[in-house]
């Protein structure tokens, strides 16, 4: 886990942590041509053969993928990973060039761009001119968007808005919206088709924009909401409790056994010391202590930074699940935490 002397070094550490999955735009680069440069992710040249197995048969309609490593040029095989014949392989830069360059012209600043999951996932990160700090305390958030894609076939080229609260970088992700205060939830990622028609991905960037900036003028009215709702320990504790009991204990199908129940309890001694300022990383919340929105956090935050364990690599992947980009129940369990909070905010007495 994590151990920083103050806050400004916890965020400096945390962010280093979400760089480091890839290469940062460290030379300024301004055309998305130079950042996957820069991230050595030009010249995968992907390509299919027919898969052969270990008593020699030839697969008519089976097929291994291939890609030349960039610093070797060795030509490697995708581990565990096959296609069928109407398959046809789409590169990184072929993916990323138009999309990105459209986005930088439509103002996006490019971060970062990087491979995750042995290169079969490709993205890239921008920040965009759009953020809020919640109304009445010194709690900023910037906006990024993250493009990625799969060059082996699991995941089409797409973008992903997130918010980032500073203080502790939490990473709040698209599919975060309010069920109660704003009608049915609707998806912010935006799926793009190739295409040769530049006109397509510059019509494309603008509403990925428009699209942010609604989203993000959501999440600022939820959390100016939460953040006028004072909250108890005790009360924290009942929502958290609530969101470390399985569903179908909850829906009474089955009984909470004594191992879990120690287990659930130990979490929720976990979340409550973040919410508090008492755990072993400094305090993230001190401007909004005593909050729905501070609860909020507190449970986000226990998702993303405090789940390491002592694995480099464990502590790689629960990097990735922050970012969204390894695909876990990380992001439906932030959805989960907000409808609980709203739920149990909505059932408290008006406060005056």
């Amino acid at each position: 886990m994590l151990v920083a002397n103050n806050l400004e070094s916890l965020m400096a550490e945390r962010t280093d942590r979400i760089m480091g999955l890839g290469t940062r735009n460290n030379s300024n680069a301004t055309n998305m041509f130079d950042m996957l440069h820069d991230a050595n992710m030009i010249g995968f040249d992907v390509k299919k053969r027919p898969l052969i197995n270990s008593q020699g048969h030839k697969h008519s309609n089976l097929f291994e993928l291939t890609y030349v490593d960039p610093n070797t040029g060795e030509r490697i095989v995708y581990d565990s990973e096959t296609a069928q014949s109407k398959f046809v392989p789409i590169n990184f830069e072929e993916g990323f060039l138009d999309m990105g360059n459209s986005l930088i012209g439509s103002g996006a600043k490019p971060l970062m761009a990087g491979t995750y999951n042995h290169n079969k996932l490709g993205f890239c990160i921008y920040e965009i001119p759009v953020g809020f700090s919640v109304a009445g305390v010194d709690d900023p958030h910037t906006v990024h968007l993250m493009m990625s894609m799969g060059m082996v076939g699991q995941k089409t080229l797409q973008i992903e808005p997130r918010i980032i609260r500073l203080f502790c970088a939490n990473q709040i992700p698209s599919l975060i919206a309010s069920p109660t205060s704003f009608g049915k939830r609707v998806s912010t990622t935006v799926k793009i088709r190739h295409t040769k028609n530049y006109k397509y991905y510059m019509g494309l960037a603008e509403e990925t924009l428009q699209i942010t900036e609604t989203w993000v003028e959501e999440i600022e009215a939820i959390a100016n909401k939460l953040v006028n709702v004072n909250l108890t320990t005790g009360q924290f504790a009942e929502i958290a409790t609530e969101v470390f009991t399985p569903a179908n204990v909850l829906s009474g199908q089955t009984e909470l056994d004594k191992r879990a129940e120690s287990r659930r309890e130990k979490l929720v001694g976990k979340v409550e010391d973040i919410f508090l300022g008492n755990s072993d990383t400094p305090d993230t919340l001190a401007n909004v202590r005593g909050t729905a929105w501070a609860g909020y956090n507190a449970l986000t935050e226990y998702l993303d930074w405090h789940r390491d364990g002592e694995n480099s690599k464990h502590a790689v992947r629960r990097t990735a699940q922050a970012l969204g980009l390894a695909r876990t129940l990380t992001t439906n369990q932030k959805q989960s935490i907000l409808g609980v909070i709203e739920k149990y905010v909505e059932k408290l007495p008006v406060q005056l």
